[in-house]
């Protein structure tokens, strides 16, 4: 099962990644005169490695919660396999595995989207390599200003990110102590309410960085019209 700790750093890297990325690169600056409408190489290729760095730590958040969680049923799938992989014993043994580390495999397959989510709003707010001249500079007023509304924004979803996975600490430590005491319906059900506690918090964080995303596009927007 994933710790608040490990949860946490997962949730500020996520808002870390969108806040650096959407507002280093020129989020709201009109790129030079007399080029085509291509999106800039060199921010592209650093939200494709921000892609692959957070699909990394998801493999290694899912590898972190397996063993923490289910390290008995797995030596008891080895065990029982490794006497007559045909038996019943060895059938049963790796389905309770599987559904031990199915809220593993779960909160991984919502991180994998929101890697890849972050990383498309990434590429799509990377300014283009040649665009047609266009009158319309935006008022660097305007654009210090919604930098400042990002900033602010991904800092109060960060803070609310982080309430509720605190919030998951009782529930954690609920389930860590009845999968010390016996591992069973109690320990399953315990570890099922803290990685779906979890889960919630993730969800809350892909929301939040979806909306302030959002809300950075239609100032910029804003920006250029005015």
């Amino acid at each position: 099962m994933l710790t608040t700790a490990r949860r946490g750093a997962m949730m500020r890297k996520a808002f870390g990644v969108l806040a650096i990325l959407l507002m280093a690169t020129p989020l709201l600056a009109v790129p030079p005169e007399g080029r085509p409408g291509r999106k800039n190489r060199d921010c592209a290729h650093q939200c494709r490695a921000a892609l692959r760095s957070c699909n990394q730590d998801v493999r290694d958040a899912f590898r972190t919660c397996t063993e923490a969680s289910c390290a008995a049923e797995s030596e008891a799938a080895i065990a029982a396999c490794e006497a007559d992989p045909q038996s019943e014993e060895c059938a049963a043994a790796r389905e309770a595995f599987d559904i031990c580390r199915q809220p593993c495999a779960d909160t991984a397959k919502e991180d994998r989207r929101s890697c890849r989510a972050t990383t498309q709003l990434c590429i799509v707010e990377c300014p283009d390599r040649q665009v047609r001249p266009t009158p319309n500079v935006p008022d660097p007023a305007c654009v210090a200003a919604c930098r400042d509304e990002l900033s602010s924004c991904t800092s109060a979803a960060h803070d609310a990110a982080g309430a509720c996975n605190d919030s998951c600490g009782g529930l954690i430590t609920a389930a860590t102590e009845a999968c010390a005491a016996a591992p069973g319906r109690a320990c399953a059900a315990a570890r099922h309410e803290a990685n779906r506690c979890l889960h919630d918090c993730g969800r809350q964080v892909r929301e939040g960085a979806g909306n302030c995303s959002k809300a950075a596009h239609l100032c910029g927007r804003a920006c250029r019209a005015s």
